[in-house]
């Protein structure tokens, strides 16, 4: 989870890379973004969700669950990741479980 001190936003994701190396990716993604950073093919690196949560610069990861990937499946921990974004609000536009956009009426509590 990164959540931000200022705003209260919340972004949740789930990963198998190491927590250390996802949150690196995290950063560079937000300061590309931040730099208008243009990929070699000429793309432009897209603002993501998490950006909304770290553009105050007051935020923080937090690790929500951990544990070995031999001992949940993949599909189990994409599951919980979309049972974290469906049960708070947060800033999440994409289900984990379909990888398309959410109706935010449908998914988002009212904040």
């Amino acid at each position: 989870m990164i959540k931000c001190n200022s705003t209260g936003l919340t972004y949740y994701g789930s990963t198998i890379q190491r927590f250390v190396d996802r949150k690196s990716g995290h950063r560079r993604d937000y300061k590309r973004w931040l730099n208008n950073f243009t990929r070699r093919n000429g793309v432009k690196v897209h603002k993501t969700t998490a950006c909304d949560v770290m553009k105050q610069n007051n935020y923080y990861f937090e690790i929500l669950n951990e544990f070995e990937i031999d001992e949940l499946d993949i599909t189990k921990m994409i599951q919980m990741e979309a049972d974290y974004i469906f049960n708070n609000s947060c800033v999440n536009k994409i289900n984990p479980l379909t990888g398309k956009y959410l109706c935010l009426l449908e998914t988002k509590k009212v904040m």
